[in-house]
């Protein structure tokens, strides 16, 4: 499984984008290397046991971003929710629904 979650980090890494991999997508990928099917309570649990280690021995926390129910995310270099310069976009719909706003009352 680490093999794989690596793989799919590196790729997405060179790619810049971030990937999410449900469990059934981690099985399937891992299932010819003999690896245990994984679901979120054995995931949940290695992720437990790496509590306590050091960073450099934290594998699963290096390459998974967060997990749930429904599968992982890789964590990646892409930067999140990173602010564009200049004028926040919001700013931006507020002032033309403002504008809008005092067009229709006139």
């Amino acid at each position: 499984m680490v093999s794989a979650l690596q793989s799919i980090q590196s790729n997405s890494n060179f790619k810049d984008e971030t990937n999410a991999l449900t469990y059934r997508a981690l099985n399937s990928l891992t299932r010819d290397n003999g690896s245990p099917a994984i679901d979120y309570d054995r995931f949940a649990a290695l992720w437990d046991a790496e509590e306590g280690k050091s960073p450099d021995q934290q594998i699963l926390r290096n390459l998974v971003k967060s997990f749930d129910g429904n599968g992982v995310v890789i964590k990646t270099h892409e930067k999140e929710n990173e602010q564009p310069k200049g004028e926040p976009k919001t700013s931006r719909i507020q002032a033309m629904a403002k504008r809008a706003a005092s067009k229709e009352l006139g």
